[in-house]
């Protein structure tokens, strides 16, 4: 099984979920971090954003993964385990909650560089060299 994980503001999201019948999970992380995973007690070194953990090797039940890398220590969605399969959990509050926030961040953002954008056009309006 493969999970990859797109890294934004301190947290990691699942973007998608292949299943290949494998013995490994892999995950990969983007931006391509160095660093360790830790899943229940045993830790994994990641390399070009990427570590294969073996299912065997991860504990029973609920797992919450820890990436730990050059920007600190992610929070990566939790994972259940039930025998040889993992299933990625649904997305929980907290996550929602920073998404929300990411959301209401980026709209703020993008609403004062339209009005910056809006203040430069009327500028350059009149002008040859600008073509308006």
């Amino acid at each position: 099984m493969k999970i990859s994980y797109i890294i934004s503001h301190g947290g990691a999201d699942t973007v998608s979920v292949e299943h290949d019948g494998g013995d490994n999970l892999t995950l990969k992380f983007e931006p391509k971090y160095k660093g360790t995973v830790t899943v229940g007690t045993s830790v994994f070194t990641v390399k070009n954003g990427e570590v294969k953990i073996p299912i065997a090797a991860m504990p029973e039940g609920k797992i919450h993964p820890k990436l730990e890398c050059e920007v600190g220590v992610i929070t990566v969605p939790p994972l259940t385990k039930r025998c040889r399969e993992v299933i990625p959990n649904e997305t929980d509050a907290e996550t929602v909650k920073r998404l929300v926030m990411i959301c209401h961040l980026l709209e703020k953002r993008l609403s004062k560089q339209e009005e910056t954008l809006s203040q430069l056009v009327e500028k350059c309006k009149g002008h040859d060299i600008f073509n308006f």
